[in-house]
């Protein structure tokens, strides 16, 4: 199908292809503040599943190399296709996961997740607004951008 404008995950140049970048969210690994306090790390955590958020889309994919980075592919792993299952699954005291740091931002700061500290490269996943070049100046391209910018990204602080 034709469409006017998306959202996606990763990088994302093509000819002809207009991009706004909205965020760039650096991949952490974290667990619940229980976990976190009750096993010895990292001795204890070897038993302990890694929980991954699996679709079809680039974000996903960029999950997956993080993980592979990590060396958690000998792990128990489980699989959501629901970021907020993955979320709850933490809350719950399941295991650990990598997710960006967005997706748990407030439970981070409430520290019921707590984020702990990888030996491997930081990566990021950026996201971006793409439509066709010869439409950037439609007003609805325009409004869409500058809600995404002001409401949902508004502290959009690109690193």
């Amino acid at each position: 199908g034709n469409y006017d404008v998306g959202i996606v995950s990763g990088e994302y140049h093509l000819p002809a292809i207009n991009n706004t970048k909205l965020s760039n969210d650096s991949i952490i690994l974290v667990t619940s503040k229980k976990l976190i306090q009750t096993k010895q790390f990292p001795e204890k955590w070897d038993n302990l599943p890694v929980i991954f958020y699996q679709s079809s889309s680039s974000y996903s994919s960029l999950l997956a190399d993080f993980i592979k980075k990590q060396n958690f592919h000998s792990r128990r792993m489980i699989h959501f296709n629901s970021l907020e299952a993955v979320k709850s699954s933490i809350l719950h005291d399941v295991g650990i996961a990598a997710v960006t740091e967005d997706i748990v931002k407030n439970e981070l700061a409430d520290g019921s997740i707590v984020q702990f500290d990888s030996e491997k490269k930081p990566m990021k996943i950026q996201t971006f607004m793409v439509h066709l070049e010869n439409k950037k100046n439609w007003e609805s391209i325009q409004s869409l951008k500058n809600l995404l910018l002001n409401y949902y990204f508004p502290n959009n602080k690109i690193k």
